[in-house]
């Protein structure tokens, strides 16, 4: 019993350290263009026709997908993209 319940224990001390992941697909726009973060995959998608802006500094200047940055495994950004950053 004290074996079991030290376990259990453990583990709920580790739950909190775990990654989190983000249930529901997130998207926007970013004035000509559109992102979509799928969490299912850990992808985000740049889309649209332009230049995708530069973001100089964290905090005041970062990206809307800022917040899923350590979930992002795979970027696919669209032909109509003419420019990344600077």
């Amino acid at each position: 019993m004290k074996r079991l319940l030290a376990v259990i224990f453990t583990v709920l001390l580790i739950l909190p350290a775990l990654p989190q992941v983000h249930a529901h697909a997130v998207s926007g726009a970013i004035e000509n263009l559109t992102w979509d973060y799928a969490p299912e995959t850990c992808s985000l998608t740049v889309s649209g026709e332009g230049e995708l802006r530069y973001y100089s500094s964290y905090p005041t200047d970062t990206p809307p997908w800022y917040d899923y940055r350590e979930e992002i495994l795979d970027i696919t950004v669209s032909e109509g993209i003419t420019a990344l950053g600077q």
